[in-house]
């Protein structure tokens, strides 16, 4: 099996649970080349993002927890798949246990992508819009593949800022002002939408 083992040391000092430090620290996702290949491109949106504003960082760091999510429950990758689905934390409580490591790893690894910025608040307010991508890719995966809920939630996204910025009067009105109002309502809706379809997360764990 392969070694994650720091992660997993980590976890269990901090009172995690050993089974679940296991599956988290075994998540492809979360795994140090991922999260290297993560920071190079968010590196380099936040240098494009030095002369072109920051919507270049501000649409990709969402889109990342949203690839990790639909690569942490490959079959083909996820050295735990079997564990995973027979143990006691399947279903609904595993794909929540490993899209909030996901989510968690993906945030902390954009901050310091995120120092390029010029302005400090270029670095959070893409926050709320990464937990709702990641949401809305769990809701959809309930009706379809994992990997297709991500491409769906990523062109939507994409094409979400694209439509809005060219709309907007003022720059970068996707993710300030009444926008982030309305991811905080996305979200809320959404997480009532998984509680209603929890038991459909049965399917994806064990795929």
């Amino acid at each position: 099996m392969p070694k994650a083992r720091w992660l997993e040391e980590a976890l269990r000092r901090f009172g995690v649970n050993a089974h679940i430090a296991r599956l988290i620290a075994m998540t492809p996702s979360v795994q140090p080349s991922w999260l290297l290949a993560v920071a190079t491109i968010l590196a380099l949106a936040a240098v494009a993002a030095s002369s072109l504003g920051p919507i270049p960082f501000l649409v990709v760091a969402p889109l990342v927890p949203v690839v990790g999510v639909a690569i942490a429950f490959g079959h083909p990758i996820d050295p735990v798949h079997e564990i995973g689905v027979a143990s006691p934390t399947g279903g609904f409580r595993l794909v929540l246990i490993r899209a909030s490591a996901v989510l968690m790893a993906s945030i902390a690894i954009s901050v310091l992508p995120g120092l390029f910025l010029r302005e400090f608040r270029w670095m959070v307010v893409w926050l709320l819009p990464a937990l709702v991508c990641t949401l809305l890719v769990l809701v959809i995966s309930t009706f379809t593949h994992l990997s297709t809920a991500a491409v769906v939630v990523s062109l939507l996204w994409v094409a979400g800022v694209t439509a809005t910025e060219l709309a907007a009067s003022t720059p970068v009105a996707s993710f300030v002002g009444p926008a982030q109002l309305i991811f905080a309502g996305a979200v809320l809706g959404l997480l009532a939408l998984l509680l209603w379809r929890r038991t459909s997360f049965e399917r994806i764990a064990g795929r």
